[in-house]
């Protein structure tokens, strides 16, 4: 299986949008369903520099953060009510917002202590673009952390540390818990603290993994990666964690 995002046409940002914001050419966009990992980069690589010179210049970073949100699929549905009631109760104060998390999650510490902080899998899509080496860390990319470690500990118990918790999923006919019958593998709700120090931690094992793999050319047991980034490998995981059906 290919990367391939989004499933459906994606027609980027309206300007109907009840927001009533005016988007830049830049912050429009248009993916066809089932676009390729490059289609997607091209898109990625224009919304995250137009967030971070919006933030640098003092501009408003409204619409690019409303266009990161709709390229994510995070527009619709009681997700993008949430979303888009945020935005509104929050415009004045969004740059503020954003350079006090890109700050706390600079420190590189898994835990996060801001007043009135927020973090989901939507944020997760913006502070990706924004950070060096940040992962997005959503349902697919969780499931498929899961996947993995469930494979290393068939039939073991799991170390605390390695029970990656599941953020929830729109989709109701797919699988992305490898142990569903068990807690090793939580679900995240409602908590952006605990949602954010996995996020940090899932950034670790994977940039550790690569620089590894690297550095250890020799080594059997670390093969050089063929990944050159970490969106390469973000997005190796988004598809192994669509569905787990059938590598249970």
């Amino acid at each position: 299986m290919s990367y391939s995002w989004p499933d459906r046409l994606n027609n980027g940002p309206k300007k109907s949008d009840p927001l009533n914001c005016e988007f830049p050419e830049e912050a429009k966009f248009k993916l066809g369903a089932r676009s390729s990992l490059i289609e997607n980069d091209v898109v990625l690589t224009r919304l995250g520099k137009g967030l971070k010179n919006a933030l640098d210049s003092g501009h408003t970073v409204e619409p690019w953060v409303l266009s990161i949100f709709q390229w994510g699929g995070m527009l619709a549905g009681a997700v993008g009510v949430a979303n888009k009631n945020w935005v509104s109760n929050n415009r004045t104060r969004l740059p503020e917002i954003l350079k006090e998390g890109c700050e706390a999650f600079r420190s590189d510490d898994d835990e996060i202590v801001l007043p009135n902080f927020r973090f989901n899998a939507s944020m997760t899509k913006i502070y990706s673009l924004l950070l060096h080496n940040f992962l997005i860390y959503d349902s697919r990319v969780g499931a498929a952390f899961a996947w993995l470690v469930n494979t290393c500990y068939q039939g073991r118990q799991i170390p605390e540390l390695l029970k990656f918790p599941l953020p929830p999923s729109k989709s109701k006919s797919t699988i992305r818990n490898p142990r569903p019958y068990s807690d090793d593998f939580p679900s995240i709700r409602n908590d952006p603290i605990e949602y954010a120090k996995w996020n940090v931690r899932a950034n670790w094992v994977l940039t550790n993994a690569m620089r590894y793999a690297n550095e250890n050319p020799g080594n059997p047991n670390a093969q050089e990666t063929q990944f050159e980034s970490l969106r390469q490998l973000e997005a190796a995981l988004f598809t192994m964690g669509r569905d787990l059906t059938f590598a249970m």
